[in-house]
């Protein structure tokens, strides 16, 4: 309703109903109000959209559903990780006990339409069951998807290798070795596989819940009277501060935001690149032209990145996992295994 308040208060003021100083007023401030919503939805971290939007078709054992649940599981995990889903809950305590100082605004409805639905939003022990399952973080019971670390690692170097060969390329004048290209179709292909065996059933679930979970808490903490109360500028700062007075400490959230928005990227790229990862495809499966002219998606990277945006989230991920050269090239080689590093 909001594009239409500015129309409706300049018919009010044309016909004399409302004085002139406070149509302007009436205008400015919804102006602000818009342009403050805009922001927060082009916020750093987006919530991967829904995943029946995206689902797109099934390519052979490519179950793309299956694999835009797993996108929206890594999210979960990367903020359970950062302290997201802890810092909500205390969030919700202090409103409770009445040490959070709120005014009339919206953000005491949110906080308790939030702590009625708790009854029916899996719990943290539940939630990392999930993650477990899926991708094998914290949790190495038999369901536990123990392949998930090395084909994820494999198919990272692999894209990692391949940038490399195309700087090389790039100063000589030739073209990428195609058995690079090759290496990126396999191990993407099996590394899309698994995922798309870990998402579906009670995966693709709990990923929907995950979601409105996510989405609910991003609108909690980017609230105006939230972010004014612990005088933060975006909800990452009122997550820190929450760490920081509550628990003795703030996680090192950046480093989490940054491998949610990375890794989603990873895996959305490998949901929309089924046909090219199938066996059998002879199109190259990364665009040299398109990493050469930094074509990107912009504000739209998880729902339908690019090659170039592929390279890039690749770059981030080994950057703040602080994944070495060396290591990198050791899992380009065959029976190179090891058990899942907590910090994926």
């Amino acid at each position: 309703e909001r594009s239409l308040m500015i129309p409706v208060v300049a018919v009010l003021w044309s016909m004399s109903l409302i004085p002139g100083p406070l149509a302007l007023a009436f205008a400015i401030q919804d102006l602000g109000s818009f342009l403050w919503t805009l922001g927060i939805w082009r916020a750093d971290v987006r919530v991967p959209p829904t995943v029946e939007a995206l689902a797109g078709t099934v390519s052979g054992d490519l179950d793309n559903p299956s694999l835009r649940a797993t996108e929206i599981i890594y999210v979960a995990a990367m903020l359970e990780e950062g302290g997201v889903f802890r810092a909500v809950d205390r969030l919700v305590q202090l409103f409770e006990s009445g040490r959070l100082p709120l005014g009339r605004g919206t953000a005491a409805g949110k906080l308790v339409i939030y702590a009625k639905a708790a009854a029916l939003r899996m719990s943290e022990r539940e939630r990392r069951a999930v993650y477990g399952k899926v991708l094998g973080i914290g949790d190495d019971g038999e369901a536990s998807n123990r392949e998930f670390h090395d084909l994820w690692t494999r198919f990272l170097s692999a894209v990692a290798s391949f940038t490399r060969q195309s700087s090389v390329a790039d100063t000589s004048g030739s073209s990428p070795a195609l058995a690079s290209q090759e290496e990126i179709r396999k191990a993407g292909r099996y590394l899309a596989t698994n995922l798309s065996r870990h998402g579906s059933g009670i995966a693709y679930i709990a990923a929907r819940e995950l979601q409105t979970q996510i989405r609910d808490m991003i609108g909690l903490l980017s609230d105006r009277e939230i972010l004014s109360t612990h005088g933060a500028s975006d909800l990452w700062q009122v997550i820190e501060q929450i760490a920081s007075k509550e628990f003795g400490g703030a996680r090192n959230v950046a480093r989490y935001r940054s491998l949610s928005t990375s890794g989603a990227t990873v895996i959305a790229w490998l949901a929309t690149k089924s046909d090219d990862l199938s066996l059998g495809s002879l199109r190259p499966v990364l665009s040299v032209d398109d990493n050469r002219g930094h074509v990107t998606r912009g504000a739209e990277v998880t729902a339908a990145p690019s090659d170039y945006d592929l390279v890039n989230a690749v770059e981030e991920w080994l950057v703040v996992a602080g994944a070495s050269d060396d290591s990198l090239e050791s899992r380009l080689q065959p029976g190179q295994r090891t058990r899942p590093r907590a910090h994926l």
